[in-house]
């Protein structure tokens, strides 16, 4: 009994496919996060090329 006790939490713990499963999720939300905010962020590093182009020339 305490062996079971022993062995089990640390499978249900950590499982392989629960492993890969959670790096798979966090994976495809760093790709969401990234597709939503990097067109913000060309465009804000864009609107202030400009501006330093139009201060300096």
């Amino acid at each position: 009994m305490t062996k079971n006790e022993f062995t089990r939490p640390r499978l249900v713990s950590v499982p392989h496919l629960g492993n890969t499963s959670d790096n798979i999720i966090a994976f495809f939300s760093f790709l969401f996060c990234g597709f939503w905010f990097l067109p913000k962020y060309i465009y804000a590093v864009f609107l202030i090329s400009v501006r330093f182009h139009q201060y300096f020339l």
